[in-house]
């Protein structure tokens, strides 16, 4: 009797002990994909349908140079619409893997969702109460700047009025209240995916599209961090509410930064953030459509500019019609605060008027971003 049980246990014991050693074939249903950037697609797919539960099976061939830890962030990195995920990743001799995930939406999805579907009943009172909050901000903001590019500019520029960036130690509770849409909202304080939620919330609320995108600093040091993206005119550009906000201000200088409002892959900086190419999708323009950027001429705003000269005779033209406050983007140039106090100097000359003024300016690898604030004029 004990012989032949041990006939029948050992061939069962074997085939458990090999088994993470071949291949398997994907399961019936189970969604099978040859490259990581398709597998990735999907699972946004799946987020856009709300689910909690996804299965899919990456053949040999799909990523067989990533390690398994590559390979699990590049995923987790892909959920950037959830606020927990367990991303179960079985590997096998050929490089083959089966993903199995459960995941937990982020709470201004799930509040946007309530605010359509009329059901709270998934939010927790504090929640609900924000999600009433937030609902009369995007009421208001709509009723007074309409649509497009507007009312995105007035949702960034009041999350930055109203928020201020703060961390703490990752795991701690000061940490997890800080992510949240209530710490925003009744705190007045959170880190960057309190930021990004408040513009997904905000945005979406007023009827724009907005979605979210996470990867790592570029330094791979400092650590994660997550942003957003809109679409406008049939573009999909990103957008850092977090790195628009200038907490260390002084109170009489710029109050607000727009070097990565609606910006395409050319405009990222290299010192700020990156991502794992497979967490993000192909959709994202290529490069930043200045008029969407910089707001060009719009009053009160911004541009873009080739020149200082060009840049200064704008400046100067705002004024005239009132605006005293300007800011805009000088592309692949590096320029300084004493270049651009001469071309408003030369500016002013050629328009025959007396003015005064202060500049600040913020260098980066592609470009330079300048703030003009005129005193007098």
């Amino acid at each position: 009797m004990r012989k032949s049980a041990l006939r029948i246990l050992l061939p069962l014991l074997v085939a458990a002990l090999l088994a993470p050693l071949f291949p398997a074939p994907a399961m019936a249903g189970t969604p099978e994909f040859v490259n990581l950037y398709d597998a990735c697609d999907y699972l946004r797919v799946c987020m856009d349908q709300r689910m909690t539960e996804m299965e899919l099976f990456l053949t040999a061939d799909s990523c067989p140079r990533w390690t398994d830890e590559q390979l699990k962030e590049a995923l987790e990195d892909t959920l950037s619409y959830c606020s927990h995920h367990l991303v179960r990743v079985t590997r096998y001799a050929d490089r083959s893997a089966d993903v199995k995930i459960s995941a937990i939406y982020c709470d201004a999805v799930r509040m946007a969702d309530a605010y359509f579907s009329g059901d709270a009943s998934g939010l927790s009172a504090e929640e609900a109460e924000c999600l009433a909050m937030a609902v009369e901000i995007a009421a208001q903001l709509k009723a007074q700047y309409g649509g497009g590019l507007e009312l995105e500019l007035a949702i960034y520029d009041t999350i930055c009025a109203n928020m201020a960036y703060q961390t703490a130690p990752v795991g701690s509770d000061a940490f997890s209240r800080l992510t949240t849409v209530c710490s925003a909202m009744k705190d007045h304080v959170g880190n960057c995916q309190a930021y990004s939620r408040m513009f997904y919330l905000l945005g979406t609320l007023a009827g724009l599209k907005v979605g979210f995108l996470s990867g790592w600093y570029a330094d791979q040091e400092t650590g994660q961090h997550i942003w957003n993206t809109i679409e406008l005119d049939g573009q999909l550009l990103m957008v850092d509410v977090t790195d628009g906000d200038i907490d260390s201000a002084a109170a009489d200088g710029p109050q607000v930064y727009y070097r990565c409002f609606n910006i395409g892959w050319d405009r990222v900086p290299e010192s700020g953030w990156n991502w794992w190419p497979p967490a993000c999708t192909d959709r994202v323009s290529n490069t930043t459509v200045p008029s969407l950027s910089y707001y060009n001429n719009q009053p009160g705003f911004g541009g873009c500019f080739y020149s200082l000269s060009d840049a200064a005779d704008a400046c100067i033209q705002q004024a005239f019609a009132g605006y005293m406050q300007y800011q805009f983007w000088l592309p692949n140039q590096v320029a300084s605060d004493t270049e651009m106090h001469q071309a408003l100097r030369d500016a002013a000359n050629r328009w025959n008027h007396a003015a005064s003024w202060r500049v600040w300016w913020w260098n980066a690898e592609n470009g330079t971003t300048f703030h003009v604030q005129f005193d007098s004029f």
